[in-house]
């Protein structure tokens, strides 16, 4: 047991060293969040309101939190299921520690929210939070309403979600990756009903099981399950006014027979969203103003069909098929004023932008149970994705410009992952496995009509292919202290061909080792504090690896 705990101090000062060597352009905010008697909010989400900075923290069980944020003029947006949201604007020098705020309570969600003493309805696990969704089975809606809800996510009026303080998002639905992002995510979690979520886990530091790509954090939506013969399904449509004139209609059903569970889900999105913004930006001596009218179609086909089958008590198996047609064309007018010292000036723009994205997913997976609370599952995974793009701008003005821009792009993407648990004596519970992911993309972009450049034509390749191996120990030191560690091997090679206007190439590959450490202590029935790091990998985007020059 000492080895371990030398190992665990060993790796925290590593990780450390790393985040205060590489976040030298931020300074520290820390603060308390009270409710209005006084007493410490625990799990209020703390972010700033600037959605370009992923800055943000989830307070403890005394209410403080601490963040890294830029120096500037910042607005800091506090919310927690309950109480009213705020804002509070302040301007950030160097370190600072804010005075205490204080939320109001929101009675329109207290009353819709049944908490049982023997059910907190949020929790904290070693190495992750966890929503008890059945507590809020009142307030109806979808998993968008839920994640709203959900410590340390915030989620845009379209849907978009995002984890604060990290740059990406990996979103898993029992335990199984989506692949989805961006509105692609927002219209499935739209159709994803509250009433069929168990649990959301929210993995703020992303465990070895995943992978290391990126700043990003987990979310886990745990769906329901039906343990005697079943029958039933929903038809719905729901239909959004104010912001948006649109219907997205769906029908389910389920059947769970004996040993066989069969489930099938359509849904369809018609209509738009419309947004007005208006904001106010001030850099290096400039202000600019924008006001901003943007509208977005929704128009969506959804369909998944799937099986699981018990073959015997401790084997299983399953598979699922799920493709989506997707159309969110965009058209976006803006209105610019800029004033620099000496200068005001001016300029309108407009941009129309189609896409035509298309998905196909098809999954098998098997999970075999074994004594002593031993399991074995095996996955693979087949996505194929297709996008059409064409993007035309015109500005006028002080900035006048133009383009025409069209992309083609198709990504097939193969994986595959092994996953073992087993405990290990009383203490430690082990989790190993292994995963393979390639993905080939195949580019064809052109771009046209640009003022005083000439047309340019791309096509361009790129596979990568990621083996990883990985190992999480959970040891349980103490009845009220838990310890995590984890270690994840990663090697990737990667090749690119590009042709058209440019002939260029390249191919690489290199082996990474990112170990993640998460300690819990729980000094009293929910009285948690929480620690966790890790080591990540930034690959560049498609945008920078395929570049002209």
């Amino acid at each position: 047991m000492k080895n371990i705990l030398v190992i665990s101090l060993s790796m925290l000062l590593v990780l450390a060293g790393r985040v205060l060597a590489q976040d030298s352009t931020t300074v520290t905010l820390r603060g308390t969040v009270l409710d209005a008697n006084g007493y410490p909010v625990e799990f209020a989400t703390v972010s700033l309101a600037d959605t370009v900075c992923k800055a943000g923290a989830i307070t403890d069980a005394k209410g403080a939190f601490t963040m890294r944020i830029p120096r500037g003029r910042q607005t800091i947006h506090v919310q927690c299921l309950g109480y009213e949201e705020q804002d509070i604007p302040a301007e950030i020098t160097g370190d600072t520690s804010m005075p205490q705020v204080f939320l109001k309570p929101s009675s329109k969600e207290i009353d819709a929210v049944v908490v049982n003493a023997k059910r907190p309805l949020v929790t904290r696990a070693v190495d992750r939070v966890i929503l008890d969704a059945r507590s809020l089975a009142k307030l109806g809606g979808t998993a968008i309403d839920l994640l709203r809800h959900t410590p340390g996510l915030r989620v845009s009026l379209d849907g978009g979600v995002e984890m604060v303080g990290k740059g990406q998002l990996i979103v898993l639905v029992n335990g199984r990756q989506l692949r989805m992002n961006g509105a692609e995510l927002a219209a499935y979690l739209r159709n994803l009903q509250a009433s069929e979520v168990e649990t959301i886990e929210v993995m703020e530091t992303s465990p070895a099981k995943y992978s290391a790509e990126g700043n990003a954090g987990v979310i886990n939506i745990v769906e329901r399950k039906h343990l005697s013969d079943y029958l039933g399904g929903a038809v719905q449509d729901q239909h959004y006014v104010d912001y948006a004139h649109m219907n997205e209609p769906y029908l389910t059903l389920k059947a769970k027979l004996g040993k066989l569970l069969l489930y099938s889900k359509v849904s369809g999105g018609l209509g738009w969203r419309e947004y007005h913004t208006e904001t106010t930006r001030r850099f290096a001596g400039q202000e600019w103003a924008t006001n901003q009218k943007k509208r977005v179609d929704n128009r969506y086909l959804n369909a998944k069909v799937g099986a699981d089958y018990d073959i015997t008590e401790t084997l299983s198996a399953g598979a699922y098929y799920a493709f989506l047609k997707f159309i969110p064309n965009e058209e976006i007018d803006d209105e610019a004023t800029f004033t620099t010292p000496g200068r005001t000036g001016k300029y309108s723009g407009h941009n129309s932008a189609s896409y035509d994205v298309v998905r196909h997913n098809a999954n098998l997976h098997l999970t075999k149970a074994f004594a002593g609370n031993r399991s074995l599952s095996l996955e693979a995974d087949y996505l194929l994705y297709t996008l059409q793009h064409r993007g035309q701008y015109s500005a006028q003005g002080a900035s006048g410009y133009r383009f025409d821009n069209r992309l083609n792009r198709k990504i097939p993407t193969y994986s595959a992952r092994v996953d073992f648990e087993s405990p290990v004596g009383e203490q430690v519970k082990l989790e190993v496995g292994a995963s393979y992911v390639y993905t080939q993309t195949q580019d064809s972009a052109d771009y046209l009509a640009r003022p005083a450049l000439p047309d340019q034509h791309d096509r361009f390749r790129y596979t990568e292919g990621v083996a990883a191996l990985y190992a999480d120990a959970t040891v349980f030191l103490h009845s009220k202290l838990a310890l995590k560690l984890g270690l994840r091997d990663e090697f990737t090679t990667t090749r690119g061909v590009q042709s058209g206007d440019r002939h260029d190439g390249f191919s690489r590959s290199y082996n990474n080792l990112f170990p993640t450490l998460y300690l819990r202590y729980a000094p009293a029935d929910r009285h948690v504090f929480t620690l966790s790091g890790s080591t990540r990998i930034g690959r560049p985007s498609f945008v920078s690896v395929n570049p002209f020059s």
